[in-house]
């Protein structure tokens, strides 16, 4: 693998096989393009990232060392159709039209894990969308759009992510991203007025199994918002509220300034802690 790219921010020079080796700003970590992870992309691509002192950063791992079925994976690696127009290229079959598989275009982080063997685990949810492949809107073709931060994991040990549970962990609380009641903002109210989020391109939805009339491309967005961000750790068999942060929202009218605090709270970046409960 030759050539140069960039990952994190980082100059990524290649060198032989799988192997890369970054050079940026006088810092020399290891990153390598690995497969074989049941992660929804072509081959099971991930990557991992080693840094100098050791710690091994996990892109895309999505099932974790351990994993059986029942256990939650971190829905890291997302997904959309890609053509291989030419032989040789990925995905190339007899016709174009057939020439198309699901391939990765953002792997998140979703493991670290430091040589004395402690381990973190960031988990995420998925955001799926469908656009007519191929210019026909008939061939419905379902891709992730976009996606948010669910939960992170802490005191976890590597190789045991499943069996021993986080001794601590930050949970994320999305809303939709629209401007009035939560009544209003319910999820499906978007088809009927799509003007209750101005910042979100509802024009460009498509249900499973809907005919998608002028969407030919994907297009990649996000309905939610973070609205909180709360801590627990463990205490017995389960969790105790450890006083949550919760960030204050901006709010732009009186249905959010219900859900999100005051604007001129909201406004001045205001963090308000809660009593454990």
């Amino acid at each position: 693998m030759g050539g140069a790219f960039f990952l994190l921010g980082l100059l990524i020079v290649g060198v032989a096989g799988v192997e890369l080796v970054n050079r940026a700003a006088g810092s020399f970590g290891r990153v390598e393009h690995l497969t074989g992870a049941v992660n929804g992309a072509q081959n099971g691509e991930y990557w991992r990232l080693t840094t100098t002192d050791g710690t091994q950063y996990y892109f895309g791992r999505n099932r974790l060392p351990g994993w059986v079925s029942g256990n939650p994976e971190t829905n890291s690696t997302w997904t959309v159709p890609v053509f291989g127009d030419d032989a040789g290229e990925p995905c190339h079959q007899s016709t174009f039209a057939a020439s198309w598989c699901q391939q990765a275009y953002r792997w998140n982080l979703d493991n670290i894990v430091d040589v004395h063997g402690n381990s973190l685990a960031h988990y995420y949810a998925k955001e799926t969308n469908y656009y007519g492949r191929n210019l026909t809107a008939s061939a419905g073709t379902s891709y992730v759009r976009g996606g948010y931060l669910l939960r992170t994991e802490y005191g976890l040990r590597a190789g045991a992510e499943y069996s021993t549970p986080a001794l601590a962990m930050a949970v994320y609380t999305v809303a939709e991203r629209c401007l009035r009641s939560a009544t209003d903002c319910a999820e499906s109210n978007i088809a009927v007025h799509p003007e209750y989020w101005p910042d979100v391109p509802a024009d460009r939805l498509c249900a499973a199994g809907a005919t998608c009339t002028g969407k030919f491309s994907p297009t990649f967005f996000t309905r939610k918002m973070l609205t909180a961000v709360t801590t627990r750790v463990r205490s017995g068999t389960g969790y105790t509220w450890c006083q949550p942060s919760r960030r204050a929202v901006a709010a732009r009218d009186g249905g959010c300034a219900a859900r999100c605090g005051t604007p001129a709270a909201a406004a001045a970046g205001t963090w308000t802690r809660t009593a454990a409960t």
